[in-house]
């Protein structure tokens, strides 16, 4: 009984915070202003007032915003999780997971590019806290050794050891890396599927499924377009994890032109994503996972299941954001920028 109430609470209440969430109308407005400035002044006036009280809009960096934004996402967590039970915690704790293990791949990112004192900028305080991470050695490494030390998690170290131990900064393979560390992710879920019913296992899966699809196809579509990767290398790349067999995935990576032949191989499965141009192909399979979210926040009663579409709804709201973002910042046409946004 207990265990029920909770949950219909915490639906009630993901709920109602995802009404306060940005509308196309939002976006669109967004769009029309030229300075970063004027996206914060419009922003305090949504649900991220909280977060940006106090925030000079006229000083204020695109990184240091974008870290913000990645805050706000952990705020909103974490109000949720006060309506958790404790005897189902441990499925909503693995996003947690998720957020540390994007911590993660920032961090190696601007360490193999230079910019490790841009990491005590942009980081969550409070999430290198719950990593048991040293920020002060991490902005500060010189060395992929600092690095190692400075994660401290025994973890996280064993899971990126062999990648980093004894690497020059500039070598490190940050695909290899997120590789690893996003398998890991999804090997907690798959564990944690085993506590749960049988209906709620297969909504859950459904959900697992989609997401690793999804991940995989833009894997492959990146290294394709943007780095010329061969068909082997972009099968180790890869996380062994959703419906497509190998068989199909390796057709993908051996593929000459994306649209067209994405487009044959899953002529069965058009609710993957729509395809109209290989250009914004990522944009449009996030755009699935976004019909997909909305409608399990309108339908679905498991908490759990909304919960899943609730952070990717959050996740990909940041994304837009950070589009827009940047590309103010950059004088983009605001119809290319548009273009990206998924909404």
């Amino acid at each position: 009984m207990l265990e029920s109430l909770c949950s219909n609470v915490l639906v009630t209440k993901m709920k109602a915070i995802n009404s306060k969430r940005l509308t196309p109308q939002d976006y669109n407005e967004l769009l029309k202003k030229k300075y970063v400035s004027d996206i914060v002044a419009r922003l305090k006036e949504t649900h991220f007032n909280a977060i940006l009280q106090g925030v000079d809009a006229g000083s204020i960096k695109c990184d240091e915003l974008e870290g913000l934004l990645k805050i706000a996402r952990i705020m909103e967590y974490k109000k949720l999780l006060k309506y958790v039970n404790r005897f189902s915690d441990s499925f909503f704790k693995l996003f947690w997971l998720d957020f540390e293990l994007e911590q993660l791949l920032t961090m190696l990112l601007l360490f193999k590019v230079g910019r490790s004192e841009n990491f005590g900028i942009i980081h969550s305080a409070e999430l290198v806290r719950n990593m048991k991470m040293d920020v002060g050695i991490i902005v500060n490494a010189k060395s992929t050794a600092d690095i190692l030390r400075g994660i401290k998690n025994k973890k996280y170290i064993s899971i990126l050891k062999a990648e980093l131990e004894n690497v020059e900064p500039e070598n490190i393979n940050i695909l290899l890396c997120e590789k690893k560390l996003k398998t890991y992710f999804y090997e907690q879920m798959y564990k944690n599927l085993k506590k749960c019913n049988k209906t709620l296992k297969n909504k859950l899966e459904k959900k697992i499924v989609q997401q690793a699809d999804i991940y995989n196809l833009q894997v492959i579509y990146r290294l394709k377009k943007y780095y010329n990767y061969s068909a082997e290398e972009i099968m180790k790349l890869l996380i062994p994890y959703g419906s497509l067999a190998d068989s199909k995935k390796k057709q993908l990576a051996l593929c000459k032109q994306i649209a067209e032949d994405y487009s044959v191989l899953f002529k069965d499965k058009k609710h993957i994503f729509k395809l109209d141009s290989d250009i914004f192909i990522e944009t449009e399979m996030n755009k699935s996972l976004l019909s997909d979210a909305q409608k399990t926040m309108k339908m679905e009663r498991y908490a759990q299941v909304v919960f899943w579409s609730f952070m990717n709804l959050s996740e990909l709201e940041q994304r837009n954001l950070v589009s827009i973002i940047y590309g103010v910042e950059n004088k983009q046409d605001p119809e290319a920028i548009k273009k990206m946004l998924v909404c």
